[in-house]
């Protein structure tokens, strides 16, 4: 778990949020790992949305 609070934090960072939100999202359950983050930056530079559609 301490592994994924770390990878969340950092790739919050990365996309410039701040710690407030951040400890805010985290606190909610909404975790941003790798796998997520990996999966969002595919998803802006593909142009798709969540499901995978072309807008």
């Amino acid at each position: 778990m301490e592994n994924i609070v770390f990878q969340h934090y950092r790739n919050a960072k990365n996309w410039g949020d701040s710690w407030l939100f951040t400890t805010k999202m985290l606190l909610q359950g909404h975790l941003l790992t790798d796998k997520k983050y990996e999966k969002m930056l595919k998803n802006i530079f593909n142009n798709q949305n969540e499901n995978g559609e072309e807008k």
